[in-house]
């Protein structure tokens, strides 16, 4: 059987969809699909100026909100099941974006 686009395929999770730069360090969003609330683990010897951004598909910001330490707890308790866009900026350039699934 051949699978095209447009065919569903539940065993397919993407994380990381876009990375501009190389990034000389760990940066992930999990658990991804998530429930109730997203982790955003940074690994990083600099604590620097890094935000998020959480996007719908339509590219409205939902948002907006400085990374809190190691880890930033992002409660998705708010918004509908779905896929979502969450990008992280480093003073204001994207360094990666991920795409997550709220169930």
């Amino acid at each position: 059987t051949i699978l095209s686009q447009g065919f569903h395929q539940p065993g397919l999770v993407i994380t990381a969809i876009k990375m501009p730069v190389e990034i000389p360090y760990t940066l992930e969003a999990y658990p991804n699909p998530a429930c109730d609330r997203l982790l955003i683990k940074l690994e990083n010897e600099e604590k620097a100026d890094y935000q998020y951004g959480l996007y719908d598909l339509n590219g409205r910001l939902l948002e907006e909100k400085e990374l809190q330490g190691d880890v930033t707890t992002v409660d998705l308790n708010h918004y509908p099941f779905g896929i979502y866009l969450l990008r992280i900026s480093l003073s204001g350039k994207e360094v990666k974006t991920f795409e997550v699934i709220k169930q």
